[in-house]
């Protein structure tokens, strides 16, 4: 017996607002529907939510890279890099540094990396355990320092990287 669907189907239509309303009514809705997205958009809340489960899922897709993804023998994410660059990297959302790119480092780890200001800097969750924070400019010479990772050396550094790419 072969499924065949059926032959009628009911087309659901939804008028819009300018079909169903005078112009007061409509320009009224416009505006609640603006207000709505502006509210929306403006959340400093869903802006930081959003941004954290971006983090969660691209950190998730890295640590399935296989081995040797950038065919540079670099080591795929692992668990521990992976965990690492989760918290710090909702710290520094909650700091309200959102990364601009979070990707795979050719070290073997995951790098969150921020441009601002014609200003670079990145920190790294080594395979290692190792946690590195780098940062340079055009006009300055780069600057590495390993971070520890516990909160106050975690802040410290999130609170320098945020004041270096905002001057």
């Amino acid at each position: 017996m072969n499924y065949s669907p059926p032959q009628q189907v009911e087309i659901r239509f939804r008028p819009s607002y300018s079909e169903v309303a005078n112009t007061e009514v409509y320009f009224e809705y416009q505006t609640a529907e603006r207000d709505l997205i502006n509210s929306r958009e403006g959340s400093e809340y869903l802006r930081r939510r959003v941004a954290e489960i971006e983090l969660e899922s691209k950190v998730a897709r890295l640590t399935s890279l296989s081995p040797n993804w950038d065919m540079c023998n670099s080591e795929q994410p692992s668990k521990v890099a992976a965990s690492a660059a989760t918290a710090v990297g909702k710290t520094l959302i909650a700091f309200g540094l959102v990364p601009d790119a979070v990707t795979a480092s050719p070290e073997g780890g995951i790098a969150m990396c921020f441009m601002r200001n014609q200003k670079y800097a990145d920190i790294e969750c080594l395979n290692s355990g190792e946690i590195l924070a780098i940062r340079y400019s055009s006009n300055d010479d780069p600057k590495a320092w390993a971070i520890m990772p516990d909160a106050v050396a975690t802040d410290a550094t999130i609170k320098s990287l945020s004041e270096y790419l905002s001057a």
